[in-house]
C-alpha cells in the first residue's frame, strides 16, 4: 500500500503463517497464530486480510486483522483457496467457482452491508489476479491460457 511494510507467508514455523517487516529491512514479525496465507492490507491501512483454509485446497474463508495486531475476525466464508481477492475501499472482490467448469463468478462483499452479491456481469477464466482501481470502476485481472497469459482490463463493470 504505501511502501512501509513488507507482508509474505512463511512456513518457518511449521505451518503457514503471515509475518511482517519493515520495508526498509530489518527484522520480520509473525502475525498470524492460526495459519494465514495470500495477505492484502486494507486501502487505508487500518486491516490485514488473508485467507485460511479450512477445506484445503477446495474451501477457504478470508479473514482480517488490525494491522497493528489483535483478534482476527472471519470476513467471507467459501472462497477459492488459490484466490485471489482484492480488497477495495468499499468492499473485497472475490471469485468463486462459476456452473462452467473452468470460470470463475465475480462477487463482491460489501462492507457496510456485510452482504456478498455476484457481480452478474462479469464471469472470469481462472484467473490468478484481480485488481480494482481506486474508483472502482475498472477490474483489472490475468488470463491464462495454452499460449501464455495476458492481462485483460473490464470498465464499467458493475
Amino acid at each position: 500500500r504505501d511502501g512501509q511494510s513488507i507482508y509474505f507467508r512463511s512456513n518457518s514455523s511449521g505451518s503457514s503463517e503471515i509475518w511482517k517487516m519493515p520495508g526498509t529491512g530489518g527484522e520480520a514479525v509473525r502475525i498470524t497464530r492460526n495459519t494465514g496465507d495470500l495477505p492484502e492490507e486494507s486501502p487505508d491501512g487500518e486491516f490485514l486480510y488473508y485467507m485460511k483454509g479450512e477445506g484445503y485446497p477446495k474451501q477457504c474463508s478470508l479473514w482480517r486483522m488490525p494491522t497493528g495486531g489483535g483478534e482476527e475476525t472471519r470476513v467471507v466464508d467459501s472462497t477459492s483457496c488459490q484466490g485471489p481477492y482484492a480488497v477495495w475501499k468499499e468492499g473485497i472482490y472475490f471469485l468463486t467457482r462459476s456452473d462452467q467448469q473452468e470460470h470463475r463468478n465475480l462477487n463482491l462483499y460489501d462492507f457496510s452491508t456485510g452482504k456478498t452479491r455476484k457481480i452478474p456481469s462479469v464471469e472470469l477464466p481462472d484467473a490468478m489476479f484481480i485488481a480494482v482501481s481506486p474508483d472502482g470502476q475498472t477490474i483489472l485481472y490475468t488470463h491464462y491460457d495454452q499460449a501464455g497469459s495476458d492481462l485483460m482490463l473490464v470498465e464499467n463493470f458493475h
